[in-house]
This record gives C-alpha cells, sequence and structure tokens, in this order.
C-alpha cells in the first residue's frame, strides 16, 4: 500500500490532524501515468524510474512534477517532455529552482560538500530506501535561507 503516513490538519472537524497515507512506487506510477496523460511526453520517460526517485511524494506533489516538467519542455522551445524534464521537476517540486547566480565561497563549498557526501553515505548504508542518484552542492530556492 504506502511507505508512510503523513500527518496534515483536519478542515472539517478543527483541527484534528488525520493520517494520510502516501502512494508506493505503484501508485506513484498510477498517478504520474493520469497527469502525463494530458502531456506530450518523449518515447523516453520511464514511469516506473520516475516514480523510484519520487519516493514519498503526494499526489499533489507528482501533479505538480508533471505540470513542472512540460513548462520546462515549453520553455526550451520543446513540444514533447522528456526524461530529463520529469527528472529535474522532482527536484524542482521538493528542494526548488537552482540558484546559479549564487556563489559560495570556497569554504561554504567544502562545507556542504562533507555534508551532501554525508547524506549520501548515509542513505546509501540503509537498506531499504532508494538508491543515491545524485549528489549536487548547487543551492535551491527552497532552502535559500539555510
Amino acid at each position: 500500500m504506502g511507505e508512510r503516513l503523513r500527518v496534515r490538519q483536519g478542515e472539517a472537524k478543527g483541527d484534528e490532524p488525520h493520517p494520510q497515507l502516501l502512494p508506493d512506487l505503484q501508485g506513484r506510477e498510477a498517478i504520474l501515468k493520469v497527469h502525463a496523460a494530458k502531456v506530450k511526453l518523449a518515447e523516453n520517460v520511464d514511469f516506473n524510474t520516475i516514480a523510484c526517485a519520487a519516493s514519498g511524494a503526494s499526489g499533489a506533489k507528482l501533479a505538480n512534477m508533471v505540470n513542472e516538467a512540460a513548462l520546462r519542455a515549453v520553455r526550451q522551445g520543446r513540444r514533447l517532455a522528456t526524461r530529463e524534464d520529469l527528472q529535474e521537476s522532482i527536484e524542482v517540486v521538493i528542494a526548488g529552482y537552482q540558484k546559479k547566480n549564487k556563489i559560495l565561497s570556497d569554504h561554504e563549498r567544502m562545507i556542504v560538500s562533507y555534508h551532501e557526501i554525508g547524506r549520501a553515505l548515509v542513505a546509501a548504508l540503509q537498506t531499504h530506501s532508494a538508491p543515491v542518484a545524485k549528489i549536487t552542492i548547487i543551492p535551491r530556492s527552497l532552502f535559500s535561507h539555510l
């Protein structure tokens, strides 16, 4: 069924928390396909791969990922969204847009690199988690205050 529970505030009964089950791999793949039916996709799109990379995403975030991939394709003057568009859209929805204009000092780059390597090592040692797919020190807009 689902991977884990997320608690959200109730709407109908005051502020009681209601558990919301997040979709498992098959559920994420099915949700992506439903939302992608409205988007023209290149033949290289593999929904299983995208669903694996989007572990822990809610249905709403998965829909946003498909929309973001379509927007990225249009911004680049293409009629089809590609696998790369969907992969980048996962990062955009989860962590925000890349801040390519932010300049890190050598010391900051070293600290961020150690931090990211530590995260990757912990993830790699986990037995029930997705494999590490990418390590980067490029800042993203969602956590620009950190």
